[in-house]
């Protein structure tokens, strides 16, 4: 492609994928190569309250929404408190947006899009509608995209 554009500049960034590449960046003239400090892209966005803005829009039912916020607690005592009970109650009483900073800490080397669904697999699993069902027309990678959006919206 240089060759067709002589004055073509770009950058490249990629996933980190757990491992520490920070100090792998390359700065050349006319390129730059560099790496997500966290796992992957979705560890920036993927948050609970990203997560609940984006399952109180698509499934309108609250007592479904209740149902999927009672399986997200067991879920982040399983897979990120690693069932210390103590621990994730210490969580549970930090104001929201340490609440926020703590998830996104213990998320930082794991794989959040996969994590993510994980959770959409157990949901699906431990409820009559499951938010597959709910939202059966998107896939994984489309409902990502979507969270991603909400993400960006603001507040309310």
């Amino acid at each position: 492609m240089k060759n067709a554009v002589p004055e073509l500049k770009g950058i490249a960034l990629f996933d980190s994928d757990g491992q520490n590449k920070t100090d792998a960046i390359e700065v050349k003239t006319d390129f730059a190569l560099s790496f997500w400090k966290r796992y992957e892209l979705e560890n920036y966005f993927v948050t609970p309250n990203t997560l609940f803005k984006y399952i109180e829009t698509t499934v309108k039912d609250e007592k479904i929404v209740a149902q999927y916020a009672a399986i997200w607690q067991q879920f982040v005592l399983e897979k990120l408190f690693n069932k210390r009970q103590q621990a994730f109650e210490s969580y549970r009483k930090l104001d929201k947006s340490l609440q926020e900073f703590q998830f996104e800490t213990l998320l930082t080397n794991k794989k959040a899009s996969a994590f993510l669904e994980d959770y959409f697999q157990t949901v699906s699993k431990q409820t009559i509608t499951g938010i597959f069902d709910a939202c059966k027309e998107r896939l994984p990678k489309e409902r990502t995209a979507a969270i991603f959006t909400i993400s960006l919206s603001k507040p309310k």
